[in-house]
């Protein structure tokens, strides 16, 4: 028998040829299975809804500022997104192509919800090909994002520095 200590009175006991576990455990390994994906969603610097967002649907883009750089944490004015996508046409992983606007310009239509303290929203509708202006000859590959003040003072990139970047998946994934 092989009995596995982790407090008093929640342990382990796997008995060869048994499966048998005590219920206080079993109890404890059911609420950090449920509990552990929530933590890591609200400990991303970014997330989409849905999932796995397609070149021909629209997305919306959530932005944690209090991850990454967190140069915008506790910002309490207007967040933009300065945004554009990779695509085929693209000659490397940082060749931003469709960019909505010029630095510093913040339009409505780049301008993020903020849901909760450092938590924002941006809707990219009514697809990522329409908002970008992609046409058929291209194919988007990533959306590219650097969240900004709306004077670009302070900015919200990964936790090195770099831009952000979101994949977009092939519709025949879908």
């Amino acid at each position: 028998m092989v009995t596995f200590c982790f407090k008093k009175k929640q342990y382990l006991s796997l008995p060869y040829g048994s499966n048998q576990i005590n219920i206080k455990m079993k109890n404890t390994i059911i609420a950090l299975l449920i509990l552990i994906p929530i933590f890591q969603t609200r400990a991303q610097l970014v997330s989409t809804d849905p999932q796995f967002p397609t070149p021909g649907q629209p997305v919306t883009i959530y932005f944690n500022a209090a991850e990454g750089s967190q140069g915008l944490k506790g910002y309490t004015g207007d967040v933009y997104a300065h945004t554009g996508v990779i695509t085929s046409a693209s000659t490397s992983g940082s060749d931003w192509k469709h960019v909505k606007n010029n630095w510093g310009v913040n339009t409505a239509e780049t301008k993020l919800i903020r849901i909760d303290g450092d938590l924002y929203s941006l809707q990219i509708a009514p697809s990522i090909n329409s908002y970008y202006g992609v046409g058929t000859s291209e194919t988007v590959l990533q959306m590219a994002f650097v969240f900004r003040s709306s004077d670009g003072s302070k900015t919200g990139k990964t936790d090195i520095g770099g831009d952000i970047f979101i994949d977009v998946y092939d519709l025949a994934l879908s």
